[in-house]
């Protein structure tokens, strides 16, 4: 197994799934103190963030808030984008795989 697409997987996977964060934070603080629902657009957003964060979330939020504090706060969505990376790379493995396998048996 190469190592080197499942860590531009996992960095790529850590940067859209922080920028969804921060972009449906952000449109819920924007329309915070007028009480109004939640948009379309902010439902997706928080909804692709949420994908993108699990399984790590369901472990991370029953860990003390304290246990790492600052940048090292970060290292359980570092080790689940890395998950991530692990399985997408596995899944198209396997798919190359099975597909050059038909190819190559003879009908």
């Amino acid at each position: 197994m190469k190592p080197k697409p499942i860590i531009l997987i996992a960095i790529a996977h850590f940067i859209v799934s922080r920028v969804l964060f921060i972009w449906s934070f952000g449109l819920g603080m924007a329309r915070f103190d007028t009480g109004q629902p939640a948009t379309a657009l902010e439902r997706i957003t928080e909804g692709a963030s949420n994908v993108l964060d699990f399984p790590i979330t369901l472990v991370d939020n029953h860990r003390p808030q304290d246990l790492m504090p600052g940048l090292v706060g970060y290292s359980p969505f570092v080790v689940n984008s890395l998950i991530w990376g692990l399985v997408i790379w596995f899944v198209y493995s396997r798919l190359v795989n099975a597909k050059a396998e038909k190819k190559a048996s003879p009908s």
